[in-house]
């Protein structure tokens, strides 16, 4: 469990690593803020992880990053969303905020026994950040409303993922 400190660090660290991207893919500087989520991830787990969690906070920001990466990929190539710039896979900027999300799973645990609620928060939140995408004018949604609605679904499920892999590393993989 981390402090009330640590969580409101997280939540700001996430939301400054979530418009830097966001204006770099606006502005063409995805390498600068790939470098820049990179410290973000690092600065998380050296100063704000406690020693002995650093390495099940890295294997929940691998295997989300992992998750985020073909998952939007599928969703991408199935129409779901569209991105500006074409491509089969993610942009860089999109994983970097997905590694980001992962790194927030901590802020979440309060929501660990209740999966209707996970689910709902899930499916408003989720479509949301990609709506902000769509805003600045870097993907587009062929399918229009039935693609926020494929996203609610998705995301409503994804919320619940990232917490039961959370408690899943947590509570079966012992680290010396």
């Amino acid at each position: 469990m981390i402090k009330s400190t640590q969580k409101i660090i997280t939540a700001i660290l996430f939301q400054c690593g979530w418009w830097i991207n966001i204006g770099a893919a606006v502005y063409k500087l995805e390498i600068a803020a790939t470098i820049l989520t990179l410290i973000i991830i690092g600065s998380y787990l050296f100063f704000l992880c406690p020693k002995n969690s650093r390495l099940k906070e890295l294997m929940i920001i691998l295997f989300v990053g992992t998750y985020g990466l073909l998952g939007d990929s599928l969703l991408n190539y199935f129409d779901v969303f569209k991105f500006v710039a074409k491509s089969n896979f993610i942009p860089i900027w999109l994983l970097m905020i997905w590694l980001l999300f992962a790194m927030t799973s901590g802020l979440y645990e309060y929501l660990k026994n209740n999966q209707i609620l996970t689910f709902i928060l899930g499916a408003i939140f989720g479509p949301l950040s990609y709506a902000a995408g769509l805003k600045f004018s870097l993907l587009t949604f062929p399918m229009s409303w039935i693609s926020i609605a494929i996203l609610a679904v998705v995301w409503g499920f994804n919320f619940n993922a990232l917490l039961y892999l959370r408690k899943k590393i947590y509570n079966h993989i012992k680290l010396s």
